[in-house]
């Protein structure tokens, strides 16, 4: 399989060779429109920043492509830092990098069905009834109604997000965790103002349910258990692009 140009595009950015970018890589990453030198030299800078200060990955930066939003990560991981010296020009100049990819959001996830194993079913069933009478108990409070998320809903975005986080896109445990596993099933709310309604929610793990509820900077996810002790650099739910929570999103 070729390597995808975003994992060619972080390589160059951990050597710093942007003179060397193969050409298939600014095509993709600098869009149709950029000829400028000094303009390729800026998004290449911006590119650099959010990979070494926002914890972009590869796979971040493939997605936003194939969702043409780019110029949206730049501008959303930046707004609060005006005056770094990259994106204040890229924003003095007016650059846009604009469409990436004309392939349709649904044609590149065209993948075998996933499934989840017979075995699992049944708890996962009882785990999830749990986390719900959780979260309905919480609506009660906050909204004055419970939210409307069915166990076979979450059992639905399980298998629609092939059981990984929407956040850091690392597999969730479905089965058998321990109390603190940072990887293990939970769900989360797109939208703060509203109940666990299954329009609203998208299955995320508990390491990152739990930071993006807490603001906690901490990029390591690493489980207090000990049931996982590798650290990650993960990133935070703003990056996540909004035609794919979209996509995911139950109707």
């Amino acid at each position: 399989m070729e390597e995808r140009t975003a994992d060619l595009l972080v390589e160059s950015i951990i050597r710093d060779t942007f003179p060397e970018i193969p050409a298939r890589v600014l095509a993709d990453f600098w869009g149709k429109n950029i000829t400028d030198e000094e303009d390729m030299r800026i998004i290449y800078e911006a590119y650099k920043d959010l990979y070494l200060y926002f914890g972009v990955n590869g796979t971040i930066l493939h997605e936003h492509f194939l969702d043409n939003e780019l110029d949206d990560l730049i501008h959303r991981r930046n707004i609060n830092l005006i005056s770094a010296e990259y994106y204040k020009k890229f924003v003095e100049k007016n650059i846009v990098i604009g469409p990436t990819c004309s392939i349709p959001s649904s044609s590149y996830a065209e993948l075998p069905p996933f499934e989840i194993p017979e075995t699992d079913l049944k708890e996962l069933r009882k785990k999830i009834s749990k986390k719900l009478s959780g979260f309905r108990s919480a609506d009660m409070r906050d909204f004055g109604r419970k939210g409307n998320l069915t166990i076979d809903d979450v059992v639905e975005l399980i298998k629609k997000q092939r059981g990984k986080c929407y956040v850091c896109c690392e597999d969730v445990i479905i089965s058998n965790w321990v109390r603190y596993c940072c990887y293990q099933l939970s769900m989360h709310c797109i939208n703060h103002g509203k109940p666990h309604d299954r329009d609203n929610v998208l299955i995320s793990c508990f390491y990152c349910i739990s930071r993006m509820n807490s603001g906690a900077d901490d990029q390591k996810k690493v489980c207090v258990e000990g049931c996982h002790v590798e650290p990650k650099n993960l990133i935070l739910e703003p990056l996540v692009s909004r035609t794919k929570i979209n996509r995911l999103l139950l109707k």
